[in-house]
């Protein structure tokens, strides 16, 4: 009897430590999103200042933030400049692209934050240039499969 409590508390324990690296990972995932947003932000203020504004839902979703000047990571950073938009102002697609970049790993992710700002503005622009980087759809036939195809 002793040692199903002793492994019900082990099978706790390691439970226990996925979810607290689930979490790590989620909150530094929302900590570059965030470093992101500001980058946009810096840059769209950069692009009212010269003289280019865009059309006015664009100034009324920049308006649609709030202040997160706890937002920290796992290491202890905080950063008092992040902001995120408001659920509320998002629409569907707005919410498929950041569930997707929250989603994304590794190169994938790298891949995202290297494209240039701006420089996707929908979800179908996201979904064609993901899979333009990521999927090939030109399929080349090595000889081997020729040569097993059959009659």
């Amino acid at each position: 009897m002793m040692t199903s409590a002793i492994s019900l508390e082990e099978q706790l324990a390691v439970m226990s430590h996925a979810i607290e690296k689930l979490t790590k990972m989620v909150k530094e995932k929302d900590f570059q999103i965030a470093n992101l947003m500001n980058k946009l932000e810096s840059k769209k203020s950069e692009k009212s200042k010269s003289g280019d504004v865009g059309d006015a839902d664009e100034a009324l979703k920049q308006d649609d933030t709030n202040e997160h000047p706890n937002a920290s990571t796992s290491s202890g950073y905080k950063d008092k400049e992040t902001k995120s938009i408001s659920v509320a102002s998002l629409t569907e697609r707005d919410l498929l692209v950041k569930q997707f970049v929250r989603s994304l790993k590794g190169n994938a992710f790298d891949w995202y934050t290297d494209l240039e700002l701006e420089s996707i503005d929908c979800w179908k622009e996201m979904e064609h240039e993901f899979q333009n980087h990521f999927y090939n759809t030109h399929r080349s036939v090595s000889m081997m499969e020729l040569t097993n195809t059959k009659y």
